[in-house]
């Protein structure tokens, strides 16, 4: 502290043994967690990743993300209760998430690990029933939901613009690769990547009987799976993403392939 300040030392202690043992009386205090958080400069985009948060808790998301500062929790408790959809709820937030890590590591990418978390798991909420909005950008009204949910629940002010970013760009690409923030890259090819092979079989088939999913028949939507299958690969950029593309539209066009042999070449679909 200023040395002009040192008069005022002693009672600002007083103070403070006051109020601490009024909350302890009161079981309110539990001890003092020490906070370390390191910051890494990535080499190519001025981007940096979080090595290290405030745990506050030993609750984790059902495929092991540790939900280990307040804002995580309330992330994820909004989740639970309004990212609901078979094909792009929790379940596919949760598999972004970890995939976009993934892929982030394979690559060799240093990203901002909070904004992942947020994006992953709110970037879809703009398509859903009651938050969508008829000819704006799922990713766009996603973004602009959640910016002051966000602030209200703690998480940095500072990242938001970012995780807002990741949630626009998912969709809209509107970046060149030149400029596109790293979390941006690695989050857009991992949510492609669910929509091609065994996985995104699974999810549009999901959809048929969804108000707000793909409508139609299972032949309408192997349809759709096979131009995704053509669409997506192409615009994929990390290299992970790349090699990882051919192997799933190989798996998906091998289980349509049989789907149509059993179905008298689509005609019983």
């Amino acid at each position: 502290p200023p040395t002009n300040a040192k008069p005022a030392k002693a009672k600002r202690i007083s103070k403070l043994r006051v109020v601490t043992l009024v909350l302890a009386l009161a079981g309110l205090v539990a001890g003092v967690m020490m906070v370390t958080v390191s910051l890494t400069s990535a080499s190519s985009s001025a981007m940096a990743i979080v090595t290290a948060s405030q745990h506050t808790t030993d609750e984790f998301t059902k495929t092991g993300i540790p939900l280990d500062t307040e804002w995580k929790k309330q992330v994820w408790a909004f989740a639970v209760q309004h990212v609901t959809h078979p094909a792009w709820g929790l379940a596919h937030s949760e598999r972004d998430y970890q995939n976009a890590v993934h892929n982030a590591k394979a690559n060799g990418l240093q990203v901002d690990l909070d904004v992942l978390f947020a994006a992953a798991f709110l970037h879809d909420l703009g398509a859903l029933a009651g938050w969508a909005i008829p000819g704006v950008s799922h990713g766009k009204r996603s973004a602009h939901l959640v910016g002051p949910w966000l602030e209200q629940w703690g998480f940095p002010k500072e990242k938001i613009l970012q995780a807002q970013s990741v949630m626009i760009n998912h969709v809209e690409d509107i970046l060149p690769p030149a400029v596109m923030p790293v979390e941006d890259t690695v989050f857009r090819d991992v949510d492609l990547l669910d929509f091609i092979g065994d996985i995104g079989v699974a999810r549009l088939l999901s959809t048929t009987e969804e108000e707000n999913g793909v409508k139609g028949t299972i032949g309408e939507i192997t349809k759709q799976l096979e131009e995704w299958a053509q669409l997506f690969p192409p615009q994929l950029r990390t290299e992970s993403a790349k090699q990882e593309a051919p192997k799933r539209c190989a798996e998906q066009k091998d289980f349509l392939g049989r789907l149509d042999k059993y179905t008298y070449g689509g005609k019983a679909l």
